[in-house]
């Protein structure tokens, strides 16, 4: 009997060992796939010189631009999707970065799909082919963290995302329960519907600028039959809890709260997400803004190693004159606030036109 403890004593303890050595083993190559890989230089020279072929002056800067914060002034047609594909490329081919540590964001699926089939058509022609960078849309890369142990660690817990034909019918629920604020009379159908998505469109505002909903802070022109609606938004959120659901917008509220409260969930994404490229910023609301700025890091230190030299970078596109999502809540001035609020920030401007006639462009 002795001898059999002895013997399976024996054999936790190799079980265990070789457990160890896997975790260590592991742990190594999560570590080296945090690095940078080793390219051979004069290939990385070839590579450079093939990304870099067919672009103008403008756009081989900000293709190249040296690691840290970039902000690339491009106007209509001026080969933005271009300059962010050649970019991503950029990174991995000729700079070392590990595809999975990119993050490239736009705004609709359509535009994630095209930049996605020019970014992986780049990195195949360069002998690439295999790696992955991310690219999506803000919602869908806040989805994904939103889905980590992490998140639900933190208390983010849901089973699904409430579409907008959902939410819609919640609220009218929610507005019929409560019936009229001035009378015992219900609210007429249309009526109530009508007051159920202009209440889902302020709490998207609302949600989308940082603001309270439910403190009753509503727009000053708000309809008298909405004004009196203050406890909606907490039964809204109560009840969306309830169901354990998000709306959309609370997949970037949360997302931007995650990183600006909890120390472990930023450390996280910003492991994974070390470069970041956004497309079309003057799109972007303060959410988003600042889910940007808290990937890249909000101080000077967090974006340098030891020596000073960058470690992380974000390039940031976009053109105050063609925002067109201000019904959302998106700021023009978020272009300015990136100059302001992150340091050392280069600037690239694309002028050159390739969409439009010489008589549109004078005029």
């Amino acid at each position: 009997f002795a001898k059999e403890i002895t013997q399976e004593s024996s054999h936790r303890m190799e079980t265990c060992s070789k457990k160890r050595k896997k975790s260590h083993e592991e742990e190594q190559n999560n570590e080296a796939s945090n690095t940078d890989v080793r390219l051979d230089p004069q290939h990385a020279k070839k590579l450079e010189a093939f990304l870099l072929k067919g672009l103008n002056k403008d756009q081989r800067d900000a293709v190249s631009a040296p690691l840290g914060a970039s902000l690339v002034h491009a106007g209509p047609g001026s080969g933005k999707t271009r300059v962010l594909a050649h970019r991503v490329a950029f990174l991995i081919c000729c700079l070392g970065v590990p595809s999975n540590r990119i993050l490239a964001v736009t705004f609709t699926n359509k535009a994630t799909k095209e930049m996605t089939e020019r970014v992986f058509g780049l990195l195949a022609r360069c002998g690439f082919g295999n790696e992955r960078p991310r690219i999506g849309t803000f919602h869908s890369v806040c989805l994904q963290l939103l889905r980590t142990d992490l998140a639900r660690e933190a208390g983010v817990e849901f089973d699904s995302i409430i579409d907008t034909n959902e939410a819609v019918q919640l609220v009218t629920a929610i507005l019929d329960s409560k019936g009229s604020t001035k009378t015992s009379k219900k609210r007429q159908p249309a009526k109530t519907k009508a007051d159920a998505r202009y209440f889902l469109k302020v709490i998207s505002m609302h949600k989308m600028q940082q603001l309270d909903g439910e403190k009753g802070n509503l727009p000053i022109d708000s309809p008298e039959r909405f004004r009196d609606e203050k406890g909606v938004y907490k039964k809204y959120k109560e009840e969306l809890r309830r169901m354990r659901k998000l709306d959309f917008d609370d997949l970037l509220s949360e997302t931007m709260r995650l990183l600006e409260q909890n120390l472990r969930f930023r450390r996280f994404a910003r492991s994974i997400f070390q470069h970041v490229l956004v497309d079309e910023m003057q799109d972007t609301n303060k959410v988003q803004y600042e889910i940007v700025r808290w990937l890249y890091g909000r101080d000077h230190d967090a974006q340098m190693d030891a020596f000073g030299v960058a470690r992380r970078s974000v390039l940031a596109v976009g053109d105050c004159d063609q925002g067109i999502y201000a019904f959302r809540g998106a700021n023009p001035e978020n272009l300015a606030w990136f100059r302001r609020d992150i340091p050392d920030v280069r600037e690239y401007a694309l002028t050159v036109n390739y969409r439009s006639s010489d008589v549109i462009v004078e005029a």
